[in-house]
């Protein structure tokens, strides 16, 4: 079968997007079962299944391990003479300054730590950060949920959590915050659906 031909290959085995046929995740617990070794498959994917077609959990089969966008010691764009670590353990000691000027911070931030984009002209890594936006509130959420197909929304909410970016915002504020330039705020149960669709789809955590 055509999901036989994809688990066939030199291990580990990498299958990108998998949740595009979540009959796959079956059939690699089967697989894996009757190979009785470990580090056969890997499997990424930008979004969670879309469907219940999985009828086995994975527990004792499959290792979970969430990626993130590179940091900018891994970019080769800070000192690295900060860590996180020392931050907590002897933050008298802390001190260090930056060689990055305010308008090279800002293009960082906005271009963000996709492996392609780092290595791009600075323009174009730039429009790939504007492209994968538009995406997401055009595309990827109407794929998780069919009934969000109101990308203004999309937009407006997305917006609200960059400006409440490392904040414990509650949704009411994210409501409130929507209605900036809008005729009406957005309800509650609203904003809700479309949080957790972008939770779904890994842009927010």
């Amino acid at each position: 079968t055509t999901i036989n031909a994809l688990l066939t290959g030199e291990t580990p085995h990498l299958i990108d997007e998998w949740q595009e046929i979540p009959k796959i995740w079956d059939a690699i617990r089967f697989e894996a079962d009757h190979r009785n070794d470990v580090g056969q498959f890997l499997l990424t994917g930008s979004s969670v299944p879309t469907t219940t077609q999985m009828r086995h959990s994975g527990t004792g089969r499959f290792a979970r391990l969430t990626m993130r966008t590179m940091s900018l010691w891994e970019s080769g764009e800070s000192n690295g003479t900060v860590s996180m670590e020392e931050l907590f353990l002897q933050p008298q000691m802390i001190f260090s300054e930056s060689t990055l000027q305010l308008e090279e911070i800002a293009f960082l931030i906005c271009r963000g730590g996709w492996p392609f984009a780092v290595g791009l002209d600075s323009k174009f890594a730039l429009r790939q950060a504007y492209a994968y936006f538009d995406a997401v509130v055009e595309n990827d959420i109407v794929r998780i949920n069919n009934s969000l197909k109101n990308s203004s929304r999309a937009r407006r909410i997305m917006r609200s959590l960059a400006r409440h970016q490392g904040t414990q915002t509650p949704v009411t504020t994210i409501c409130s915050d929507s209605k900036m330039n809008e005729s009406e705020a957005l309800a509650e149960e609203t904003v809700s659906l479309y949080i957790n669709a972008l939770q779904k789809i890994f842009v927010i955590f």
